[in-house]
C-alpha cells in the first residue's frame, strides 16, 4: 500500500504519528543502501575482513585469526584515496563573490548621480562578500565541507543543517551523515522529496528544558536510549565502541525534526493562519508551504509553519542522480581488497623463506632455539639439511602496481597524496598531472562549488530575517583592518517604516543578492606553478603596458604587491608600507618614476631568473619533459613489454646522474641570484630616491634664490618713494 505523503488534513494531535510511520518508511526503502554504508565505514576505519554472513547471521572478523607467521595486513589504499580527492577540492578555499545590483542608468538625469550609484552598489556587494567570508570562518566552513565530502564519499550523500538562532541573532550549521537523514532517496535532488526528517539522539533533560514544546506531551515521553536512530548505524557504533545500549545510562530518546511539504488549501488554511498568520500574506491557494514538527517517539512536541520555499538543508554528491547512489569509496574497495591479499601473502611467504625449510629424517630429534645474533638448531644423529629459499617472483609487483594504477584511475594520483609519482621531476610535470587529475574531477568539482553556493545563499536568506540589530564585520585589506556594519534588510525596512533611523551605516544583507563561488586557483595548481604564471603576466603583460604608460603609478604599486606575495619575499604588509612611509614626500611625476624604476628593476631580476631552473624557458621544459618521460618508462621496466635494454638503462643511468649533478650546481648558483635580485633592487630603488632628492634639493635652492631676488626688489621698490620725498 502505498503511503500518502499529503499530511494538510493530519491535525497536530496527530502529526507525531505520521512523521513516525513516514521516517519508518524512509528507513525500510533505503535498507539494502545502509548495508553497504556499513561495511564502507568499517573499510575506512581499517577492518578490511570484517563482513556480513547471511548464513551465520552475524559479523564476521577473519582478520581476528591472524598471527606474525599468517598475517593479514590492511592497506589503507581506499582511504587515502577518498581523503586525496577531498584535499584536491578543497585546496583552494571556496571564495563568495557578490554581484552588484544592476544600475539603470536610464532613470537618473545627472550622469553624476548614477556613477555614484554604481559605485556604492560595487562597494555593497563587496562588502557582502566579506561579511559571507568572515561568517564562513566563524562557522568553520572549511573544516565542515571536508567532513561533508569525506562522509559522502563513504555514503554517497552527506548534509549540512543551516538554521538561524533568533535570540542571538546568529547563524548555525550542523553536518549530518546519510544514516541521520530520512527522506525519498528515488528523488533527484533533496527538494524534491515530499519530506525530509531529521533523526537523532537527545537527552530527556534536554528536550524538557525547551521551552518551545509542548509541556503536556513532554509528560507522555519515556527514553529508548538508543545510539542512532537508524538500528544498522547504532550497530556499527557498538561494534566499533563496544558500547551497548544501556537503560541505566543517561535517558535518552530519538528526537525527530520533520519538514514536510503541504500545499495551501482548505485543509490546512485555517491552521496555517493561526500557526502564521503572516504566510497568508504572501501565499495563495495552491502554494507550498513547509510544515515543521517535533516528533519523540511518535509523540509531538511542536508544530508549525516556516516561513521558506524549500528545506533549511544543503547536500553534497560527487554526482547528479538519484540521491542514493554508489559511494566513491566502492569504486576502490575491489582492487583494494585484492592488494590486501597479495601484501599479506608476500609477507607471509617472506616470514616463512626467511625463516627456511629444514629438511630431516622422520623420527630423529631437530630443535632450533633463537639466540642473539642467529639460530641454534640442535640435532641428534644426521645433520639437517637446509631447502633452498626461493625469492619473491617479479610478476608479485608488477601485479601490485596494476593495482595501485586501478585504484588511482578512479580516485587521484600519488601527487595529490603527498607524494610525487616516478619520473616526474620538472615541475610543469607536476601542473601538467595536477591539471590532468582537476579535470578528471570536474563533476565533484563544479557540484562542490554549488554546494557553497547554497550555503552562502541561505546565510543571506538567515540574515535577511533574523539580523534585526546592526551587526559589526571586520576583515583585513592590505594587512589594514577594516570595519563596517550589516544589518537585514527586512529590519532596515521595518525601522524605516517605524520612522526608527540607524545610528551610522549598515549593509542591507538580503536574498535577492547574486552569489557565484570561486574555488579555482586562477594562476597554478602548485606554488612553483602560480610564481611562473605571475613572472608571465608580468614580463609579457603588465611590464609592457607599463613602460608605455598605460598602467597608471597606482596600479605598479599593487602590481608589486602581487608580485611580492607570490613569490613570499616576506612581510608584503612591510615592503608596501614603504611606498606610504615617512620617506620624502615626491610629486606624482616622481612617485611614478620611482614606481616605473622599481618596475624596470623587479622584471629584469626575473629576465635574469628566465632559463634558469627557478624559471626555465620554453626548450628547458621540453628537455624536462623529454627526460621526465624516459625516466617513467624505465621505472615500469617494461618497453613494448619486454624488459628495458642493459645499455639503455645505462644511458639513462648516467643522464640522471648528470641531471642531479646540474640541478646542485643550479640550487647552489640560487642563492646567489636571489642575493644579486634584492641587492640590484635595493640599489636602483636607492639610486632613484637620491637623484630624487638631489633635484628636490636643487629646486628648493633655485627657489630660495629667486626668493630672495624678489624680496631685495620688493625692499628696493619700498625704499624708492622715500628717496623721492
Amino acid at each position: 500500500m502505498a503511503l500518502d505523503y499529503q499530511t494538510s488534513t493530519v491535525k497536530t494531535e496527530n502529526i507525531g504519528q505520521t512523521v513516525d510511520q513516514l521516517m519508518t518508511h524512509a528507513y525500510n526503502a533505503r535498507r539494502p543502501f545502509e548495508r553497504r554504508w556499513y561495511d564502507n565505514q568499517f573499510f575506512d576505519d581499517g577492518m578490511h575482513f570484517r563482513y556480513w554472513s547471511r548464513t551465520a547471521g552475524k559479523i564476521v572478523d577473519v582478520s581476528n585469526d591472524t598471527n606474525i607467521y599468517s598475517p593479514m595486513r590492511a592497506i589503507p589504499k581506499a582511504s587515502k584515496q577518498i581523503r586525496g580527492v577531498a584535499n584536491l577540492l578543497t585546496t583552494n578555499d571556496p571564495t563568495p563573490v557578490v554581484y552588484p545590483e544592476r544600475i539603470n542608468e536610464v532613470a537618473f538625469e545627472n550622469p553624476e548621480e548614477a556613477k555614484q550609484a554604481k559605485e556604492l552598489n560595487n562597494r555593497t556587494a563587496k562588502l557582502i562578500g566579506h561579511w559571507i567570508s568572515e561568517e564562513f570562518k566563524n562557522q568553520e566552513i572549511s573544516e565542515q565541507l571536508a567532513l561533508m565530502l569525506i562522509f559522502a564519499a563513504k555514503h554517497g550523500i552527506s548534509f549540512m543543517q543551516i538554521w538561524p538562532d533568533a535570540v542571538k541573532e546568529k547563524i548555525r550549521t550542523q553536518v549530518y551523515d546519510a544514516f541521520d537523514i530520512y527522506l525519498e532517496g528515488t528523488c533527484q535532488s533533496i527538494y524534491d522529496s515530499p519530506y525530509l526528517i531529521k533523526g537523532i539522539p537527545k537527552t530527556i533533560a534536554e528536550i524538557k528544558a525547551n521551552e518551545l514544546y509542548d509541556k503536556t506531551q513532554l509528560a507522555k515521553i519515556t527514553p529508548d536510549n538508543r545510539l542512532a536512530s537508524s538500528e544498522i548505524k547504532a550497530a556499527y557504533m557498538r561494534a566499533r565502541s563496544g558500547v551497548t545500549d544501556n537503560p541505566d545510562a543517561v535517558a535518552t530518546i530519538t528526537l525527530k525534526e520533520a519538514f514536510i511539504k503541504e500545499y495551501l488549501g482548505t485543509n490546512n488554511k485555517e491552521r496555517v493562519r493561526s500557526m502564521n498568520p503572516d504566510l497568508l500574506k504572501y501565499r495563495k491557494d495552491g502554494d507550498c508551504v513547509i510544515r515543521h514538527a517535533f516528533v519523540a517517539g511518535d509523540i509531538w512536541l511542536y508544530d508549525e509553519y516556516l516561513d521558506i520555499y524549500e528545506y533549511p538543508f544543503v547536500d553534497f554528491r560527487f554526482e547528479p542522480g538519484p540521491i542514493y547512489q554508489v559511494p566513491l569509496i566502492e569504486r576502490f574497495i575491489p582492487a583494494n581488497k585484492s592488494l590486501d591479499v597479495v601484501i599479506s601473502r608476500v609477507e607471509r611467504y617472506i616470514n616463512t623463506m626467511v625463516t627456511g625449510f629444514w629438511m630431516k629424517k622422520q623420527g630423529e630429534q631437530f630443535k632450533p632455539t633463537n639466540i642473539a645474533g642467529g639460530v641454534v638448531y640442535e640435532y641428534l644423529s644426521t645433520p639437517p639439511i637446509q631447502g633452498q629459499i626461493s625469492p619473491v617472483p617479479g610478476f608479485v609487483f608488477n601485479f601490485t602496481e596494476i593495482l595501485n594504477t586501478y585504484i588511482e584511475e578512479q580516485g587521484v594520483t600519488m601527487s595529490s597524496l603527498a607524494k610525487i609519482p616516478k619520473g616526474v621531476r620538472s615541475n610543469a610535470a607536476i601542473e601538467s598531472l595536477k591539471e590532468s587529475e582537476y579535470a578528471s574531477l570536474a563533476i565533484p568539482q563544479r557540484r562542490f562549488k554549488q554546494t557553497v553556493k547554497h550555503i552562502a545563499e541561505k546565510f543571506l536568506q538567515i540574515a535577511e530575517d533574523y539580523f534585526i540589530k546592526p551587526q559589526q564585520v571586520q576583515f583585513l585589506e592590505k594587512g589594514e583592518p577594516q570595519y563596517f556594519d550589516v544589518i537585514g534588510k527586512k529590519a532596515l525596512e521595518a525601522r524605516k517604516q517605524l520612522g526608527v533611523p540607524l545610528e551610522g551605516y549598515a549593509v542591507p544583507l538580503s536574498s535577492e543578492c547574486h552569489v557565484d563561488i570561486e574555488v579555482e586557483s586562477g594562476l597554478g595548481f602548485t606554488k612553483q606553478g602560480k610564481r611562473e604564471a605571475m613572472l608571465k603576466l608580468v614580463s609579457e603583460i603588465f611590464l609592457p603596458l607599463a613602460e608605455k604608460g598605460f598602467i597608471p603609478p597606482q596600479a605598479v604599486q599593487t602590481i608589486v604587491e602581487k608580485v611580492s606575495e607570490t613569490y613570499q619575499f616576506g612581510a608584503t604588509a612591510e615592503l608596501m608600507g614603504a611606498f606610504e612611509s615617512d620617506q620624502p614626500q615626491f610629486t606624482e611625476k616622481q612617485q611614478e618614476n620611482l614606481e616605473k624604476t622599481v618596475m624596470t628593476a623587479v622584471a629584469q631580476v626575473f629576465k635574469d631568473l628566465q632559463g634558469s631552473e627557478i624559471l626555465p624557458d620554453e626548450q628547458k621544459r621540453i628537455e624536462e619533459g623529454k627526460l621526465a618521460t624516459a625516466e617513467a618508462i624505465r621505472d615500469t621496466g617494461l618497453v613494448d613489454g619486454k624488459p628495458q635494454d642493459p645499455l639503455m638503462q645505462q644511458e639513462m643511468q648516467h643522464k640522471q646522474e648528470k641531471h642531479e649533478l646540474e640541478m646542485q650546481k643550479l640550487r647552489q648558483q640560487l642563492g646567489i641570484i636571489e642575493e644579486k635580485a634584492d641587492t640590484d633592487i635595493s640599489i636602483k630603488r636607492a639610486e632613484a630616491r637620491q637623484d630624487i632628492e638631489i633635484k628636490d634639493e636643487e629646486s628648493e635652492a633655485k627657489i630660495e634664490v629667486q626668493r630672495k631676488e624678489a624680496n631685495a626688489n620688493a625692499a628696493a621698490k619700498r625704499a624708492q618713494p622715500k628717496n623721492n620725498q
